[in-house]
């Protein structure tokens, strides 16, 4: 493998680490109320458990050494202890566990079964011994200590004979219980928890989250051609004028967003002159990716360099060129021009500061494929051709509605705006699938809001912020 292929390969794995990176934090912040409501779920649930599977456990102890009883005066003491110890070690279990012990201590309770746990602890090699008792209530485990090392010698003469007891330490009856929950580690139990699942599901979004982030992307995932892109434009201040700003004749935009514009423009002059199309259609898969801000401003363009334009706002739902081109809001439109309520010459506008005529939406209409697909729309297409040298058409979200495979019948050709990192590679194919399906011809897609930084590819000289 040559060394440019294996730069190759570890640019476009650290790109998509970096694309990892990104979508974990988009998903972060998109998702972060509902993560720290988990974290905070997670946190009441243990706790929760906690204190409902909290049963007080009281234990009381004694402390004491054993010894045979023995009349032999020659026994020396040290072997005594040191032997009792082993055995006492060896049988202590067996003789506390045995049924006539635990019958013994039950009988002094006046119940069937001893209530409580005992257990023992010797101390080295030594014949000091201390039994432990726990039990659901203080005093039972107290009276439980007491049987038990008044019962022991008689259940312990069968296995190692004689044993004496010699008590040196005896707690008296609890008053609290010895296991006191632990909220503060149960809530940070849970915070773990919490903490751990979110990052699960920020990191299954972030592999799930299949949109388009660079150029190389439309050919890798959708088999498309890119022809340009846009970088984002950072407004300071978001107010009803920010779409109104987002033009090349503003002098807010910066020289990379203009240069990108022209570059589209010098693509769309090419392939117009090569084929001989001149109605170009504006469209995208969603809502909010931009086609109309690309519409008006390759119109724009298109004008600028003397090119006779017109530009038609056919997102008769939502029209919006009247506020791209800073217009009077009141008017007709293209609606009244199709119903019969308006005279072309009416809704053919010449706009003085941009050069170009336009066509707004006029009067917002729900069952826009009607109008659309009628003889009207057909007859004004025919009529702007033999008039303007581009028509280029604002056209509704293909990915949402019918409206623009409609009119992709009477278009010559297309372009595709996608927005960086917004729609799901899977909603693009469909949306180009369903303008495939009209048989234009697809000009090739737009990469718009491109942006630098994190997952921010193809703009490295200059720095732009997201909205």
């Amino acid at each position: 493998m040559s060394e440019n292929k294996r730069e190759q390969i570890a640019e476009e794995d650290k790109i998509d680490l970096i694309r990892v990176i990104n979508n974990m934090w988009k998903g972060t912040k998109r998702y972060g109320i509902l993560l720290v409501l988990l974290t905070g779920i997670m946190i009441v649930f243990f706790v929760f458990r906690t204190w409902h599977s909290y049963s007080p456990i009281y234990s009381t102890s004694a402390t004491f050494t054993v010894g045979y009883e023995s009349s032999n005066f020659y026994s020396t003491s040290t072997y005594l202890n040191e032997k009792t110890a082993e055995q006492i070690v060896k049988t202590f279990p067996y003789v506390l566990n045995s049924s006539l012990l635990q019958k013994m201590v039950a009988e002094d309770l006046g119940m069937e079964n001893v209530p409580g746990s005992i257990t023992t602890e010797t101390l080295g090699s030594t014949n000091m011994i201390t039994i432990t008792v726990k039990a659901a209530d203080g005093k039972i485990a107290y009276q439980i200590l007491q049987s038990v090392i008044e019962h022991y010698p008689e259940a312990a003469k069968v296995v190692v004979g004689d044993v004496v007891l010699n008590l040196l330490d005896m707690t008296d009856i609890p008053e609290h219980p010895s296991n006191q929950p632990s909220y503060k580690r149960s809530a940070l139990k849970g915070a773990i928890a919490g903490i751990g699942l979110s990052f699960m599901i920020v990191l299954i979004y972030a592999f799930t989250r299949n949109t388009i982030y660079r150029e190389e992307d439309f050919k890798k995932m959708l088999n498309v051609d890119c022809i340009c892109t846009i970088p984002q434009i950072e407004l300071k201040k978001r107010s009803s004028k920010t779409r109104k700003e987002i033009s090349i004749y503003s002098r807010k935009i910066s020289r990379n967003f203009l240069e990108s514009i022209r570059v589209l423009r010098t693509r769309i002059e090419k392939d117009a002159k090569k084929n001989r199309r001149k109605v170009f259609l504006v469209t995208s898969t969603a809502a909010g990716e931009g086609k109309s801000t690309i519409a008006a401003n390759v119109a724009m363009s298109l004008a600028m360099s003397g090119s006779k334009v017109v530009l038609v706002d056919c997102d008769l739902r939502n029209p919006s060129v009247r506020e791209h081109l800073n217009m009077n809001e009141k008017g007709p439109g293209l609606f009244e021009l199709l119903i019969g309520r308006a005279k072309f010459e009416e809704v053919f506008q010449w706009n003085e500061k941009y050069q170009m005529y336009v066509v707004p939406g006029g009067q917002p209409y729900n069952n826009a494929s009607e109008l659309l697909n009628s003889e009207e729309m057909s007859t004004l297409l025919n009529d702007l051709r033999e008039k303007a040298d581009y028509v280029i058409l604002d056209t509704a979200p293909v990915g949402m509605l019918t409206d623009t495979a409609v009119l992709a019948e009477m278009a010559d050709a297309a372009l595709f705006v996608v927005k960086q990192d917004y729609v799901n590679c899977s909603g693009i194919l469909e949306g180009i699938s369903e303008l495939a399906q009209s048989r234009i011809y697809i000009s090739g897609c737009v990469l718009n809001g491109a942006k630098a930084g994190v997952g921010g590819y193809g703009y490295k000289s200059y720095h732009y912020y997201n909205r």
